[in-house]
Formats: structure tokens, sequence, C-alpha cells
């Protein structure tokens, strides 16, 4: 199998490093969310402004679809 990971030590830094990147994108995502929340009652203007780490954690979430989608 030409493909395969042979090496265990190998699969499991990159296992840990995609268990990792899915957390950082979860917590960016929740902060943003909770940031959003936040600025509701306030203006337009506020609201847009407060959206910056959600974006940066959307990113990672799609940068993240293909691989979730292959494996599943």
């Amino acid at each position: 199998m030409w493909r395969s990971v042979t090496s265990p030590a190998l699969h499991h830094i990159a296992y840990i490093l995609l268990i990792a990147v899915e957390v950082i994108t979860e917590l960016t995502l929740w902060v943003g969310a909770a940031k959003c929340f936040r600025t509701l009652p306030g203006s337009s203007e506020e609201f847009n402004a407060s959206k910056d780490i959600a974006v940066w954690g959307a990113y990672g979430r799609n940068a993240a679809f293909p691989d979730w989608v292959s494996h599943n």
C-alpha cells in the first residue's frame, strides 16, 4: 500500500494536529458568536466590528470541511 502511513508516530502527530486545529476553529467560532451576541443591542457598526474573530473561525471551518467530509 504505497499511500499508507506506516509510522505510528507520524500517524499520532497528524491526528493530534487535526484535533488541535478543530479545537482552535471551534473556540474562535464560540468566542466570535459570544462577541456578536453581546453587541446585538448596539449599532450595526458595533456588530460588524465584533465579527472579526468569528470570520477567522468560519475560514478555519470552511478550510477543514473537505477533510471532514472525506473521512465520513
